[in-house]
């Protein structure tokens, strides 16, 4: 009986932490056809700051493109926002998280 529970309480053990790492695991490029030292380059050279509409603060470093009607913004592949149009020329981004986005009602943020 003992040895069962001992089986058990280990086979758990390993599947979080085989959960947790594919958590943790930083997953493939998003994009392949773009080498990681081009990607780099471009956004030295052309990149602009992104900053979020309500705190100011920058969050990443972006090239949006345009391309078959889609948007794209080089070096926004890890970074949870909030993106919406303003006008029909002007997008806004806006953290996801309210604890990364400093407010007067929220002073722990930031």
């Amino acid at each position: 009986m003992r040895a069962s529970r001992v089986n058990g309480t280990a086979r758990a053990l390993a599947q979080f932490r085989e959960g947790m790492a594919a958590v943790d695991r930083p997953g493939p490029r998003p994009d392949r056809r773009l080498p990681l030292w081009m990607e780099r380059l471009l956004l030295k050279l052309f990149g602009r700051p992104i900053k979020c509409a309500a705190c100011d603060r920058r969050m990443f470093i972006g090239l949006p493109l345009v391309w078959r009607g889609e948007l794209w913004v080089i070096g926004a592949y890890d970074h949870e926002l909030r993106v919406s149009w303003v006008t029909t020329q002007t997008m806004e981004f806006r953290h996801v998280r309210l604890d990364e986005c400093p407010a007067p009602e929220r002073p722990w943020a930031g």
